[in-house]
């Protein structure tokens, strides 16, 4: 799966993928940008526990918005079992079109999908139960869309303005480098809470928070901070402003300090990449200057079989327990395995001379045909390795149906 010969530079990113530019592979943010997205197309399938939790994430949003005018007052559980049927007949009738992920369909036969979305339902539905009664009878406390842009609600947009705009509805293209949406911000008593909503885990091993979900705060609060003294004209009390993860029906407070300085560190990263760019736009100069191929980098970039950096750290010795990818040099002709479920398997050699049988993979996710003994191959997503009790085969490589594999 090749890239375009170039690359475009980077317009803005979103507070999600600040990390990823400080600290991870900044090459995975320029690539996933609005203007690389088609040249740099995904290439490894997805699946159905990301889109769940895209799911969930929309029917806790939904639970503390306003502006869905059809739905008034509290939820029932009918309600919102109803509203989370919708969300997943939207995810499907994306997915009916995308080739790559249409093997998702239905959501459905996620393991625990009952469970996972009875156990989302119920807590959607206390959480639409405050919300109402928060606001009942309480003049709103944002300007309609013809008026400014709100500063408090559910899906608040934020940027980093950098100088005074142009028109007041929304910043123009070079008065900002990050651009994102707030799940929530509220105003009470205690001062302005601006919180973001997680549907999975949270923590590290550790016990400490996730450091991009800080990032990410960090970010929300500098670019909220920004906005809202642009469009109420007035410089906010820094100091009434906290910040909360929140998960289920738990929040937890975050320490978002130095977070003027988060942000300037990545305008900074953003001008950075976008003179690396300017300077020479060829994949192969921009892939070299920006790619920081590791496990933790790589393993769940649905780019990664376009990357060349990240192909030849596929050479490198990587632990097995580790390993959800494999490449190497066909060494047999795929042999069918399953008549009925047109399965294959084949074998390949690696750089330090062992030998795999790649094992199940489907034939709607390779080029059966263009597997010729010599050809190098890389396989993605695979499902699990195995030792061999084999003078011939050291190990096996175990396809789920949805592992996807591309030929050099």
């Amino acid at each position: 799966m090749k890239w375009e010969k170039t690359i475009n530079p980077v317009r803005s990113i979103g507070p999600s993928k600040a990390h990823d530019l400080l600290f991870g592979c900044p090459l995975s943010v320029v690539i996933g940008s609005k203007s690389n997205r088609e040249n740099c197309p995904e290439s490894v399938p997805s699946n159905r526990k990301a889109i769940i939790g895209t799911i969930k994430h929309g029917l806790q949003e939904r639970a503390i918005s306003s502006k869905w005018e059809e739905e008034v007052g509290e939820w029932s559980i009918e309600e919102a079992n109803s509203i989370f049927e919708y969300l997943t007949e939207k995810e499907e009738d994306k997915l009916k079109n995308d080739k790559l992920n249409s093997h998702l369909i239905p959501i459905s036969h996620e393991k625990n999908f009952t469970i996972e979305k009875f156990k989302c339902v119920k807590i959607a539905v206390d959480k639409r139960r405050k919300f109402i009664s928060r606001y009942t009878n309480k003049k709103k406390s944002y300007p309609s869309k013809k008026d400014k842009i709100r500063i408090f609600g559910s899906e608040v947009p934020v940027w980093d303005i950098q100088k005074e705009p142009k028109k007041i509805l929304k910043p123009q293209d070079d008065e900002y480098k990050l651009y994102g949406k707030i799940d929530f911000v509220e105003f009470n008593k205690e001062g302005i809470i601006i919180g973001d909503i997680k549907t999975g885990k949270i923590h590290t091993g550790d016990g400490v928070i996730t450091k991009n979900f800080v990032t990410q705060l960090q970010l929300y609060k500098a670019m909220w901070i920004l906005t809202a003294q642009h469009m109420s004209g007035k410089k906010m009390n820094e100091q009434e402003i906290s910040t909360v993860l929140e998960q289920d029906k738990s929040r937890e407070s975050i320490d978002t300090s130095k977070y003027m300085e988060k942000l300037q560190n990545v305008r900074e990263k953003v001008n950075h990449v976008n003179e690396i760019i300017s300077k020479n736009n060829k994949v192969g100069n921009v892939t070299s200057k920006l790619a920081k191929p590791s496990l933790e980098n790589c393993r769940f970039c649905s780019r990664r079989p376009g990357c060349t950096s990240y192909s030849d750290f596929l050479g490198t010795e990587i632990p097995l327990d580790k390993r959800n990818d494999l490449k190497g040099i066909i060494i047999s002709k795929p042999v069918k395995i399953n008549h009925s479920l047109n399965k294959y398997q084949f074998r390949l050699r690696n750089n330090d001379n062992t030998v795999w049988i790649v094992d199940n993979i489907d034939s709607d996710r390779i080029e059966i045909e263009k597997i010729q003994v010599g050809r190098t191959i890389s396989v993605y997503s695979g499902k699990s390795i195995i030792e061999e009790n084999n003078p011939r085969i050291n190990f096996r490589f175990k396809c789920y149906d949805s592992s996807i594999a591309y030929l050099e």
